[in-house]
């Protein structure tokens, strides 16, 4: 709302005049903004996690809930954010090459996997 007074001689308000500016699309438009960009992070951040659970499940052999425990533990111990670290171990795997016998397996699931056992 902008507005405005007129006065008299002695400094009086005699009477308004106001305006109400709707600004609801606008705010509308910024709120949507935040939020998908918030629902995005949060996917991207989702999606690290369980690709960094998954990297410590197939090297160590630990089911899902163990290699979130040892990265929230990795992650209070050297003061990262959860995250974070779960970023860096990604990176740090990026260029290891899989072991044959993981590839084989691999290979073999997803050529047998249209067969019904």
């Amino acid at each position: 709302m902008v507005g405005d007074c007129a006065v008299d001689a002695a400094g009086q308000i005699i009477a308004t005049t106001c305006f109400y500016i709707d600004i609801t699309d606008s705010q509308r438009a910024d709120v949507h903004a935040v939020m998908d960009s918030a629902v995005y992070e949060f996917t991207e951040s989702r999606a690290t996690m369980e690709r960094s659970k998954g990297v410590l499940m197939l090297e160590s052999g630990v089911n899902a809930a163990r290699a979130f425990e040892v990265l929230v533990w990795r992650s209070h111990d050297a003061n990262i954010k959860l995250r974070e670290l779960a970023h860096q171990l990604l990176q740090a795997i990026t260029d290891v090459e899989l072991p044959v016998t993981v590839l084989e397996r691999s290979t073999t699931f997803c050529a047998e996997s249209h067969r019904k056992p």
